[in-house]
């Protein structure tokens, strides 16, 4: 993926090339292509996504988004976890949460978490959830992120409905 914080910066305050995308089949290719990583890893993954869940977004940027919140699940748990990735109609819109059962949030950098150069890994740029929100936030929607009661992280987007009024 080549797309960084500058690219999306230099967007415009709408995305282009808005289609009408299904989730399930969307995130299922994302869990597929990274599938060698998540069995060297031990991870098992719990995919409940409604198969009429849809979201009227750029393919591209939506992609980018949500392999940046996976890609950060599996670094979250090394040797071995468990990542579940469901939605649900919300009250103000589709939502999608991707949460692992890795070692959670730092409570005292949670503020920090969306910031482009923070990041709790030994290399790496930190971006990669700045760009995750500007690209959700570029589709009128919102990421927030909590610790699981279980232990782990959950990051839940919510897609606005007027993005799916048109779909019904």
């Amino acid at each position: 993926m080549s797309t960084n914080l500058h690219d999306l910066i230099s967007f415009s305050s709408k995305p282009s090339g808005l289609q009408w995308l299904e989730l399930s089949p969307l995130v299922q290719g994302i869990c597929d292509s990274l599938q060698s990583r998540l069995s060297s890893q031990a991870i098992t993954v719990e995919l409940d996504i409604p198969t009429s869940t849809r979201i009227q977004a750029d393919s591209r940027l939506i992609r980018h988004a949500l392999v940046n919140l996976v890609l950060n699940a599996l670094d979250a748990m090394p040797n071995k976890g468990q990542l579940q990735i469901t939605s649900w109609d919300g009250p103000t819109g589709v939502e999608l949460e991707i949460a692992d059962s890795g070692h959670g949030i730092d409570t005292n950098k949670s503020s920090q978490l969306f910031d482009a150069d923070y990041t709790t890994k030994g290399q790496g740029r930190g971006q990669g959830l700045t760009v995750a929100r500007q690209a959700i936030e570029l589709h009128g929607g919102r990421i927030d992120a909590c610790n699981c009661p279980q232990g782990g992280a959950a990051f839940t987007i919510t897609f606005p409905v007027q993005a799916m009024q048109a779909a019904a």
